[in-house]
C-alpha cells in the first residue's frame, strides 16, 4: 500500500480509492459467489477445482486450473513490488549515471531477486 501511496499524484485521495476498490471487489466477489450458491448450493466444495458437479476430467476444472495459475502469475510482480522498492532505495544512490543505464542495472538487479525468490 505504501508504494502506492507514494506515486499517487494526490495522496491526500488515497483512502477514497481504497474505499472504492474494496467496495469493487466486494460487489465483483459476491457478484459472482451469490449466483453460483444459489443455483448449486449445497453441492459445492470450499474450492471450486473440486466441487462435486465438475469431473476431475472435464476441461472446465483444467480451465479453472489454468486460471488460477495466471493469477498467481499475475500477482507475483503487485506482491514483489514493495521488496523492489526498498531493496533499490538500499542499492541504487538516487540519480545515478544514464537513466538507461540506470534501467538496466534495475532490470538485472530484480529478474535477480525474482530468480532467487522462485528457488
Amino acid at each position: 500500500m505504501i508504494p502506492i501511496l507514494n506515486a499517487m499524484k494526490n495522496p491526500d485521495k488515497f483512502q477514497f480509492v481504497l474505499d472504492v476498490t474494496y467496495t469493487f471487489c466486494a460487489i465483483l466477489f459476491c457478484g459472482f459467489a451469490l449466483p453460483i450458491y444459489l443455483i448449486y448450493g449445497s453441492y459445492l466444495r470450499h474450492i471450486s477445482t473440486i466441487t462435486v458437479i465438475l469431473t476431475p476430467d472435464s476441461w472446465v476444472t483444467y480451465f479453472i486450473q489454468f486460471l488460477f495459475c495466471v493469477a498467481l502469475l499475475c500477482s507475483y510482480p503487485v506482491q514483489m513490488y514493495p521488496v523492489f522498492q526498498i531493496a533499490e532505495g538500499y542499492v541504487f544512490a538516487a540519480g545515478e549515471g544514464f537513466p538507461s543505464y540506470f534501467d538496466l542495472r534495475r532490470n538485472l538487479f530484480r529478474a535477480v531477486i525474482v530468480v532467487f525468490t522462485s528457488l
